[in-house]
Parts: structure tokens; C-alpha cells; sequence
């Protein structure tokens, strides 16, 4: 069954389009982001661990931990795989909402295959946001909002680095405050559910009396079950959005296209 929305909706029918797709996709996601999440919870709590038993006071013990080739090593490692599997639940996600039924293996196949243009993406919009901000912080808030969807237009449209900026800035105007109204909501769910995640800990390691080894678990664990969730969220946000951007985007390209036929 199709999830794609055939009409522009409200900014309440965009988020529950998203949590609709949210929960087709978890299930079909799960394993691959499973293996991500365990892969992610081991090399965390071995950093953490390490940097935890250094043996050196506080400064010290984070100047050595951080200038560790281990360190940087393990940071990239779950680098690619968060992007790879990032990418590829973009990809599960557009296939549940077009109705098909989406295989691990072709999605981490497309995944792979855009794996350089997103991180050459993810850098350019570093940079551009980054400019924006330090130019009294306003222009690279509104620079983040016109240009957040442009990797799914390089995911989803198979577009290029500069041609998927292109794309997000297009869909995205005139329709700025909508869409970061909604990425807002999402950002507001996620930061509670973090939060609900923080305290937890805290509450658990006190009243359990963990030692440090136990308290690194149970953080360990929690957060690998909220990643669990978080991962698949975002994606699916993006795309629902994305979805509505384009119906309303086709919608007055057709209007513009019908006025000039009949003023021809």
C-alpha cells in the first residue's frame, strides 16, 4: 500500500504522514539498523571506557584521549557506518512509500553507491551553514532551513552534490517557516526523548549504585534501544515533508503552465 500523499497537507497531516511512515519502515529497517546500533554501542563504550581510565587528571586525560589515532579511528568507523545506514533507510523509506517492498541488500547497494556524493554533501552544507552563522547567526539558520532536504534529492532523485542544494532551495521557498515548523516539532520529540534517556541513566546508576564498567553499560544499552528509534525517525520526517514540498512545487509549476496556455 502506497504512503505517498496525493494532495499538499496541513503541517499536523505532514507529521502524521511521518509517523505513519515511521512505523512502516522500523520493522523493515530493524536488522540493519540493529547491526548499526550494536556496532556503535560497542566501539562508544570502549572509548568511553578508555577515556575513563586513563589514569590522568581531567584536561590531561581528554588531550591524550582525543589525540589518540585509536580515538580518531574509531570516530570515523562510526562515521561510515552511520552514514551508510542513514543512507540506506532514506532509501527503504521512499520504496515503503511508493508501495514496493524494499530489500536490505539493494538499499544498502544504493547506499554505498552514494556514499562519497553525501559525505561531499555533508561538508559543503557545513561549510555554507557554518559562513551563515558566523554572519550573526540568522542567515545560517535560514540557509539550514532552505537547504535540510537537499540529501534526499541526492539520495531519492539520484541528484549531485550542487544540484540536490539546488533542488532543497527550490522546494523550500516560499514555504520556509512551514517546513521548519515541522523539522522543529521532530527536533523537539527527539531532544525529549534524549533527555527522558539522561535521566534514566542517572536515576539507575544511583539507585542501582553501578560502578563506572556498569554505568557505562547501562548507558551504553539505553542509548543503543532510543537509537533504535532515532534513527529511522528522521529520515522519514525528511521525507514526508519532502513529499508535500513537491505536490505543492508540481501544483504551481501546473498553475503556472495552464495560465500561460491560456494567455497564449
Amino acid at each position: 500500500m502506497s504512503l505517498m500523499p496525493t494532495a499538499p497537507r496541513s503541517i499536523g497531516g505532514v507529521l502524521d504522514n511521518a509517523i505513519r511512515l515511521f512505523r512502516a519502515v522500523l520493522p523493515r529497517s530493524l536488522p540493519l539498523v540493529i547491526g548499526a546500533v550494536v556496532a556503535m554501542a560497542l566501539l562508544g563504550a570502549t572509548l568511553t571506557y578508555r577515556m575513563m581510565n586513563l589514569g590522568l587528571p581531567g584536561i590531561a586525560a581528554l588531550r591524550a584521549f582525543y589525540l589518540s589515532p585509536a580515538t580518531w579511528l574509531s570516530y570515523l568507523v562510526i562515521l561510515a557506518v552511520t552514514v551508510l545506514v542513514y543512507n540506506a533507510i532514506f532509501v527503504i523509506a521512499d520504496a515503503v512509500a511508493r508501495g514496493a517492498e524494499p530489500s536490505l541488500g539493494a538499499a544498502l547497494s544504493v547506499a554505498s553507491k552514494r556514499w562519497l556524493p553525501s559525505i561531499a554533501l555533508s561538508i559543503v552544507l557545513m561549510v555554507i551553514i557554518g559562513i551563515g552563522l558566523v554572519l550573526l547567526v540568522l542567515p545560517g539558520i535560514w540557509l539550514w532551513g532552505a537547504l535540510q532536504f537537499s540529501l534526499v534529492a541526492l539520495l531519492i532523485e539520484r541528484q549531485g552534490v550542487f544540484a540536490s542544494l539546488g533542488t532543497s532551495f527550490r522546494l523550500v521557498k516560499g514555504n520556509w517557516w512551514r517546513s521548519v515548523t515541522i523539522m522543529t516539532v521532530s527536533i523537539i520529540i527527539m531532544y525529549v526523548l534524549v533527555m527522558v534517556l539522561a535521566i534514566a541513566v542517572g536515576i539507575l546508576t544511583a539507585s542501582l549504585r553501578l560502578s563506572l564498567t556498569g554505568s557505562i553499560i547501562l548507558q551504553q544499552v539505553l542509548s543503543a534501544l532510543l537509537n533504535l528509534v532515532l534513527l529511522p525517525f528522521l529520515p522519514t520526517v525528511l521525507l514526508s515533508i519532502y513529499y508535500d514540498l513537491k505536490l505543492r512545487s508540481e501544483g504551481t509549476d501546473l498553475a503556472a503552465r495552464l495560465q500561460a496556455i491560456k494567455a497564449g
